[in-house]
């Protein structure tokens, strides 16, 4: 029994089974203020049921869809718009974000602004339903783009620009939005104790540890991040010597979000010139966190800490002027596709972790 979405499911039959009483103490929940659910205590959920008309809709139309490993159930591409190859990339990524997509799909986004229109929100719910919507036409994001203009000004126009930037950007704008559902005013500086759906999913902790190697005394601190950046150039050494006095600095995951980015600075600046950075990095398909994390408990259990790859946007061949976004996503029975603007093809696991 799923108590959060209050169904059924039978192993024997490998089905979900309708049951009235699981219903119905499931629709009493649905109405208890007192709830302490996983988003109920949030969010102001408004539990769907079909009208007439609706049910009229669905009589007609009773096709039921099962997936399989020719399924293509949301592949979708994406119309470039005039090098918009950076947000296309990022947005598959988050169409194919199991969680996110269960939030969208679900109607659990309910709109406060008066005209939705301008919603971010509201217009990523839309892409979500042409994604996993009966048709292979691409879609043309320009309502996306524009809103993007208007609550990131730095990326307005035409210009190339940063994937990772992208990123930031709509993670920020929608956690702006949804902060104003949960406390009824606009919020645009990030929280700790956020609990807003991009927090829930995204947000984690990064402890820094500096120790003096002479007192042995150590300073912590923990900030919050989206994503992590890391350099891949050469390796500096973590010590700091002030004065005679050497400290080492680590740095350790405090807190592992459920989807953890992980950001490669490909480019390298300085007073000169810049470069791309092309050393290839290699990653299994099966990361384990466990070491990286600061004071885990380990138990019996294999799954701390351990996550796979289920979305890469990446630059494919290009210069620090110039160059072009694809991105890797997985769908069920390990199914990987590649996603370049409006073209979809299949790729190998092979393909994916042999990539820059």
């Amino acid at each position: 029994i799923d108590t959060l979405h209050g169904v059924l499911f039978c192993i024997e039959c490998n089905k979900h089974i309708y049951d009235s009483d699981v219903e119905n103490v499931h629709c009493q929940r649905m109405q208890l203020s007192s709830c302490k659910g996983h988003l109920k205590q949030v969010y102001k959920y408004k539990y769907w049921r079909p009208s007439a008309k609706e049910i009229q809709l669905l009589s007609k139309n009773n096709t039921r869809y099962k997936l399989s490993s020719k399924s293509k159930l949301g592949l979708k591409g994406l119309a470039n718009l005039g090098n918009t190859c950076f947000m296309n990339s990022i947005v598959q990524a988050l169409v194919h974000t199991p969680i996110l997509r269960d939030y969208f799909l679900s109607d659990k986004h309910q709109c406060s602004y008066n005209n939705n229109n301008t919603c971010i929100a509201c217009e990523l719910a839309r892409i979500f339903q042409k994604f996993y919507s009966i048709g292979s036409l691409p879609h043309i994001p320009n309502k996306l783009l524009y809103l993007i203009w208007t609550n990131a000004r730095h990326m307005a126009g035409y210009v190339q620009q940063d994937a990772h930037e992208f990123l930031i950007a709509i993670l920020n704008s929608l956690h702006g939005h949804f902060k104003g559902e949960i406390n009824g005013s606009v919020a645009e500086k990030v929280d700790d104790d956020c609990q807003c759906i991009i927090h829930q999913i995204f947000a984690g902790n990064l402890q820094s540890d500096v120790t003096c190697q002479n007192c042995r005394n150590s300073s912590t601190t923990i900030d919050p991040f989206f994503d992590i950046s890391m350099d891949i150039g050469p390796l500096e050494n973590d010590c700091l010597d002030r004065s005679g006095m050497v400290f080492t600095k680590q740095l350790r995951m405090k807190k592992l979000p459920i989807v953890l980015c992980l950001h490669l600075k490909r480019f390298e600046h300085s007073k000169k010139l810049g470069r791309k950075i092309t050393t290839y990095v290699a990653f299994p398909d099966v990361l384990n966190m466990e070491p990286y994390i600061a004071r885990l408990k380990v138990n019996n259990s294999k799954s701390d800490g351990v996550g796979s790859a289920n979305t890469e946007p990446r630059p494919t061949n290009g210069t620090i002027d110039s160059g072009h976004y694809t991105c890797y996503v997985r769908q069920p029975f390990n199914q990987w596709y590649e996603c370049d603007d409006a073209k979809i093809r299949k790729a190998a696991t092979e393909d994916v972790l042999a990539s820059e």
